[in-house]
């Protein structure tokens, strides 16, 4: 049952991810191609 509901996405809170420690995050390189438009790179 569990397994079978569709997915319920929403968007993620900008402020949240500003303040999150990016070193945690430090040699990780997959990029989903569709953000990469909003990426400063």
């Amino acid at each position: 049952e569990f397994l079978n509901e569709k997915p319920q996405l929403s968007f993620s809170d900008k402020n949240l991810i500003d303040s999150m420690d990016q070193e945690a995050f430090h040699g990780f390189s997959f990029v989903n191609p569709k953000f990469e438009q909003f990426l400063d790179i």
